[in-house]
């Protein structure tokens, strides 16, 4: 079971695609990422697990693009479809 975990901040986004398969091992970290300065020209940096990361300059205007992005990379890596996605939510309040 594959699973992306997304944390979206007010210019950024960050993710992690894990592999779940296996009850009874931990989770498994596929890769990683970010896209930062989202709104004008950032930097998008992915890293495949036990890979160099790679970094190149973004045009991301918001963050439903961001979310394109990511996915696109996702995706690139061949590793099958997304069987979940889980958002990380910060609540400021009491």
């Amino acid at each position: 079971m594959k699973v992306l975990v997304l944390n979206a901040g007010s210019s950024s986004l960050k993710l992690r695609l894990f592999d779940l398969t296996g009850a009874a091992s931990p989770a498994r970290v596929l890769g990683r990422g970010a896209i930062e300065r989202i709104g004008g020209q950032g930097t998008a940096t992915f890293e495949v697990e036990g890979g160099p990361p790679r970094s190149e300059t973004v045009e991301a205007p918001d963050h439903a693009d961001a979310v394109q992005r990511a996915l696109d990379w996702v995706r690139s890596l061949g590793q099958g479809g997304i069987d979940a996605v889980g958002h990380r939510v910060v609540h400021g309040g009491e």
